[in-house]
Parts: C-alpha cells; structure tokens; sequence
C-alpha cells in the first residue's frame, strides 16, 4: 500500500524532526556550523512536506537558538538587588540595608 508506506515515512521524519529539535542545542560546541546543518535539515524535510507535530509550530522561534555564554560578566552591567517602589517611603533601603534616619535627638544627652 503507497499511501500506508509514505503515511509511515512521514510518521518516522515527524519523529526524527522532533528529536532533533530536542538534541540540537547540545550537538556542538560550533554553534554556527551546527545551525546551519539544523537549519538545511529541517528546511529540506518540510520541503518534503514533514511538518512538526501539533504545538511545535506554534512556538516562538525567535529564540530557539541559545547564546553563547562567555566566562566574563559584561562590564558596565552591575546586577541591582531586588528594590521595592515604596521601599523609601518606609523609611528602609531599598537594598535590605535596616538603616533608619532619625528624625530628631533620640539617645542624646540633654
């Protein structure tokens, strides 16, 4: 049966497209020659009509992609702790620090 035969086919490349989809941020450490390769891939299957499965297709893929971690810190970039908008109004800093101004001689000697 043709249509049994190539509805099969079409069932194994829905599979292998998925998985591939899954391995390809750990293929390589050349992110650029393996994105490539995944983009050629995945181009001539739907070319050949295999389209992901279900909600693949609707994912972002504007993203897919991962980036590319380098062991520095990007200078000009300081990490802010966490600060809440009224923080000031409550007499608090808005880094967790407990210091209160005083608003008058409290403890003072008269």
């Amino acid at each position: 049966d043709p249509a049994g035969c190539e509805a099969r086919e079409r069932l194994l490349a829905q599979g292998l497209l998925a998985r591939l989809e899954e391995m390809h941020p750990t293929i390589s450490s050349d992110e650029e020659k393996s994105s490539l390769i995944f983009g050629a891939i995945v181009s001539y299957l739907k070319f050949l009509g295999v389209r992901p499965k279900g909600g693949e297709a609707k994912k972002p893929k504007s993203n897919f992609f991962r980036m590319k971690i380098s062991g520095k810190d990007p200078q000009g970039k300081a990490r802010k702790g966490f600060s809440l908008p009224g923080a000031a109004l409550w007499g608090r800093d808005p880094h967790g620090a407990e210091i209160r101004q005083s608003k008058g001689p409290e403890g003072e000697a008269e």
